[in-house]
């Protein structure tokens, strides 16, 4: 967003990072209206307690980009190691075809 309020270009991939880090993973998951899918806060609060989340979330996520006609598709999320047991770390992997390299997103 520019200071203005308007939407400032960007690529596909930052546009992806904005919409799963700053808009999906806070939405509780089926909240929104124009996609029942969308929403993946539910899956990662209680991922220590049910590790299976992670592979609904993969799944999710994939009907959710398809839904919204976003050309990537969720390879893999990892959880990553932390110093601390307080917080977690992933990386989701991304694919789009007739694209060499995946695009990792760590949060």
């Amino acid at each position: 967003m520019t200071k203005e309020g308007f939407l400032d270009r960007c690529s596909e991939q930052e546009a992806l990072e904005i919409l799963l880090t700053n808009i999906m993973m806070r939405t509780p998951h089926g909240k929104w209206a124009g996609c029942k899918h969308f929403g993946l806060r539910d899956f990662f609060e209680d991922v220590r307690a049910h590790p299976e989340r992670i592979e609904q979330a993969k799944e999710e996520v994939n009907l959710t980009l398809e839904e919204l006609g976003v050309r990537y598709r969720l390879e893999s999320i990892v959880r990553e190691p932390q110093p601390s047991r307080d917080t977690d770390a992933f990386s989701m992997t991304f694919s789009i075809e007739g694209e060499p390299e995946p695009v990792v997103l760590r949060w």
